[in-house]
């Protein structure tokens, strides 16, 4: 019974060696499995400490980009107030160059005016002189718009005021005068700012002018003009249509450009008192309403003879009144100018 027993007994410590054995194996293989998990965690946070990095890296780049754009950003507005201010200045310069207050002391003609640029500073510029025994009007175009424009019409300004300021100080006995009075004709004054325009654009930027010199005493106008929109004319209380004076050859280049030149054709007409003319920019012929009509020679010309019988400011304000008429709706992108002369005497 003895062995019986015993055997038994080794038996069970058998077996319970066998579960120990299993539960080692169990343990081991358990340990090896959070063994490889701790590797993988680990590996993963060296992956994200690698992304941490990165991000970390990026977001420094991001916040140093920000405030270069940000210095950018404040260059940019300080430069834009100082030009806005420049360009305030060019404007508030640009209208004392233009007068447009009523011509009223002038013996044989009534003027009147309308300057609209397209922006604060025009290409467009026109202006005025006086002597004894004339009245001359000016009007230019320059090429393109803004401040590039503006700089050859005040250079047209400089020289134009120049002369009329040395021929008024100038004694009538002194040989300087006379030369003045000659270069202010038309054709040698277009020959005098040709060379300047072409001196200050290099060869590069044109400029449409003409000038008009009235002399009551002859009932005569003597007009030259460089790629200018023609001069209309009509007779007042006239049955007769607006007359248009188409260029002549010479006329065809605007100053600044083509390179030495010599002799402006000069065109004469003969007029008589009550005659109205109207000089302009093509910014006012050449506009487009909202449906693509432009505005035409034609049109502008029955609009100056409907107004052929009124007082030289009310025939300016329809004038006027028809072009915003007509233009309603639709932007106008160019300068706007243009001259009415009424002849008195």
């Amino acid at each position: 019974m003895t062995g019986t027993r015993d055997v038994l007994q080794l038996e069970a410590l058998q077996q319970e060696l066998l579960t120990v054995c299993d539960q080692y194996d169990d343990s081991l293989h358990e340990v090896e499995r959070l063994t490889a998990e701790v590797e993988r965690l680990r590996r993963a946070e060296q992956a994200l400490q690698v992304e941490r990095d990165h991000a970390t890296r990026r977001i420094t780049e991001l916040v140093d980009r920000e405030r270069q754009y940000r210095e950018v950003a404040e260059t940019w507005v300080r430069d834009s107030e100082t030009m806005s201010d420049e360009i305030e200045t060019a404007s508030l310069v640009q209208r004392f160059m233009v007068r447009q207050d009523p011509i009223d002391d002038v013996e044989g003609v009534e003027v009147a005016s309308s300057y609209r640029p397209a922006g604060q500073t025009s290409g467009d510029w026109f202006g005025f002189d006086r002597d004894d025994h004339s009245f001359t009007v000016m009007l230019a175009d320059a090429t393109g718009h803004g401040l590039p424009a503006a700089l050859l019409t005040a250079g047209l300004f400089a020289v134009t005021e120049s002369l009329r300021v040395v021929s008024r100080m100038a004694a009538p006995t002194i040989d300087l005068h006379a030369h003045l009075a000659m270069v202010r004709q038309p054709d040698l004054l277009l020959q005098i700012l040709h060379e300047t325009i072409e001196v200050m654009g290099g060869g590069r930027f044109g400029v449409s002018f003409i000038a008009a010199r009235y002399e009551p005493g002859h009932h005569l106008m003597r007009i030259a003009r460089a790629a200018h929109p023609p001069v209309m004319w009509v007779r007042r209380g006239a049955a007769a249509a607006t007359q248009i004076m188409q260029p002549s050859a010479e006329g065809t280049m605007p100053l600044g450009l083509g390179g030495a030149r010599r002799g402006w054709a000069e065109q004469r007409i003969t007029l008589t008192e009550g005659d109205l003319l109207l000089f302009h920019t093509d910014g006012f012929t050449d506009v487009t309403d909202r449906n693509g009509r432009t505005l035409g020679l034609r049109r502008t010309a029955g609009w100056l003879y409907d107004a052929r019988d009124l007082p030289v400011a009310a025939a300016r304000d329809q004038l006027q009144s028809r072009f915003d008429e007509f233009v309603s709706g639709h932007v106008v992108n160019d300068d706007v100018t243009f001259v009415l002369v009424r002849i008195t005497r």
